[in-house]
């Protein structure tokens, strides 16, 4: 009886320690919807006192960035962002958190006039370390610990079996998560 019950209780243990790999892949090929359900899940978590400000689509096209920004942002920061030509790349906040994702039209034919359909793949967020890393303990490597990852300056989880990488990383501006599962063939 004694082992049965080492064996649930392990086996529930190794449950809530599990990466939620449904959402992740969910942003690999989601639609507009999700990427405010997913721009979300990190928000909710950040240690500031954050609020939307606004998504939108690169002049490219191939970009599609959602923005929080601290709800004690400058006025001057505020319209640093929104008169920005192309804030999708915009280095306007340093205090925001902004969430790229790639667009791609699937399924599209220009030889036989199919339009395809746009799909969004989750490709990056940065900001503050506190901010990102209770998103990356929830759904990417729940056994990370903030000291040792920040002390490190980078972390990465490659799970191949189900077809996700991702990346935390301190470079000269910052942290950032990147997402980089189109690296294995869906």
């Amino acid at each position: 009886m004694k082992k049965v019950l080492l064996v649930v209780t392990l086996l529930f243990v190794s449950l809530l320690q599990a990466q939620d790999f449904e959402f992740l892949k969910k942003a690999y090929r989601s639609d507009i919807a999700f990427t405010r359900e997913f721009a979300d899940a990190v928000a909710i978590n950040f240690k500031g006192d954050y609020t939307f400000l606004s998504s939108r689509e690169s002049k490219r096209g191939d970009v599609y960035s959602i923005i929080y920004i601290p709800k004690l942002a400058s006025e001057e920061t505020l319209k640093g962002i929104k008169e920005s030509p192309d804030y999708a790349y915009s280095s306007e906040c340093k205090e925001c958190l902004q969430l790229r994702f790639k667009v791609f039209v699937e399924g599209g034919n220009n030889d036989f006039e199919i339009a395809g359909t746009k799909k969004y793949m989750f490709n990056m967020f940065s900001g503050k370390f506190l901010d990102l890393f209770p998103f990356w303990k929830k759904y990417v490597a729940p056994n990370d610990v903030a000291e040792a990852l920040s002390e490190k300056g980078y972390g990465s989880m490659r799970d191949n079996q189900n077809k996700v990488i991702f990346n935390f990383r301190r470079d000269s501006s910052g942290w950032y998560i990147q997402n980089y599962s189109d690296r294995i063939t869906q």
